[in-house]
């Protein structure tokens, strides 16, 4: 990993919306998906294979549909910790390492009606060496692009001026497309980092939401680790019972080369110790989607792209229809794959067994270490 690829993107609404970001997450190699206005309730699933999903749902109101509420969704071989830092804002926090930096990356959302708060923003952006902020913060301000300027605009300009410790960044171009015909297109999706000199900001159009999705590239990489492949099965005991049977001698060293040596056996050892005591699982084979899927995507680009340029209400109900299409045909896909993998389960390699354990006893995403006084830093120190 040579760079760190950051998806930022209000969805207007998550539910029946993850085939399409997974399929963008794989084409655009995202390590980080931060959502705004996820419109979940707290029954609701958010999951993507291969990430690690943390959420702030906002509380429901009687006899209302859910709103607001943000996500991260972070890349399995990132490390990082959830941060939990309180503000009347819908907020939701990780911190990672970025070379010797420690780096807070949060996901925001504010209704249009709301207030912001000086102490929710100083809560953001104090307490740490580095960080990046985005969403949608409904701020308007031509500092960032924006066609006009409104209180909450004012009000984090203000912020950005006295602080001079960072910056607000946003694309050149529209991010947000108004449903409503007589409301202009504006830039409302912005970032507030003080890793500006590291950054750049992508302008997508695609995805179904009135918000286009906007690519944050960091040109550093997060520190990452290597978990084993899902689909083997480690058995740890016997694996420890092997490294045990066969210790590396303990012998004096006294120049570069001997360190280097011997930090090669003992990864020899490792590696053929977890060859040893490790099994195949059975896993569905992705099949890439189909050229005719490729090419309707394509097409509710371009009718997505003549709606935001003409407004025009045929366009606009041309655009809804290819969505609702586009989506039963990737429900269909992901169907025909579990369909092709169920086939290949049988009795005989009692592989129907293991898959039913595993559907039956899913781990928890492992969590961050912890000590007495709460997370271990990410710091040097």
């Amino acid at each position: 990993m040579d760079e760190l690829r950051i998806l930022q993107w209000n969805c207007n609404g998550i539910t029946n919306k993850t085939y399409e970001l997974a399929e963008f997450t794989r084409k655009n190699k995202i390590d980080i998906i931060l959502l705004g206005e996820t419109r979940l309730n707290k029954t609701a699933p958010l999951k993507l294979p291969n990430y690690y999903t943390y959420r702030t749902d906002r509380p429901p109101k009687p006899k209302c549909p859910s709103s607001g509420g943000t996500a991260i969704l972070v890349k399995n071989n990132i490390i990082h910790e959830e941060i939990i830092i309180k503000t009347k804002l819908d907020s939701t926090t990780i911190a990672m390492a970025i070379g010797a930096k420690t780096v807070r990356v949060s996901a925001e959302y504010k209704s249009p009606g709301d207030k912001i708060e000086i102490k929710d923003i100083d809560a953001l952006t104090n307490g740490t060496e580095s960080f990046i902020i985005a969403g949608d913060l409904n701020a308007k301000h031509p500092s960032w692009h924006s066609r006009r300027t409104n209180q909450t605009g004012k009000i984090l300009l203000d912020h950005m001026e006295r602080n001079g410790q960072y910056t607000i960044c946003a694309p050149d171009s529209p991010t947000h497309f108004p449903f409503i015909p007589h409301h202009n297109p504006d830039v409302l999706d912005i970032t507030l980092t003080n890793l500006q000199q590291d950054m750049t900001i992508s302008n997508f159009n695609d995805l179904s939401s009135d918000h286009n999705p906007i690519l944050i590239t960091i040109n550093k990489s997060p520190k990452t680790n290597t978990p084993p492949l899902a689909n083997r099965r480690i058995n740890w005991k016997k694996f420890k019972a092997e490294m045990t049977m066969h210790p590396l001698k303990h012998q004096a060293i006294t120049n570069p080369k001997e360190i280097e040596d011997n930090i090669e056996k003992l990864t020899k050892s490792i590696q053929k110790a977890l060859s040893n005591n490790s099994s195949l699982l059975n896993q569905p084979n992705r099949t890439p989607i189909s050229p005719e899927i490729l090419l309707e995507i394509e097409t509710k680009r371009i009718l997505r792209k003549r709606w935001q340029q003409t407004h025009d209400p045929t366009y606009k109900k041309m655009y809804n229809a290819q969505i609702n299409y586009v989506k039963k045909l990737l429900q269909t896909h992901r169907q025909e794959e579990w369909d092709t993998f169920t086939q290949t389960l049988n009795f005989e390699d009692k592989s129907i067994y293991k898959l039913n354990r595993r559907l039956l006893r899913k781990k928890p995403a492992c969590a961050p270490l912890k000590t007495t006084s709460g997370y271990v830093s990410l710091t040097k120190n």
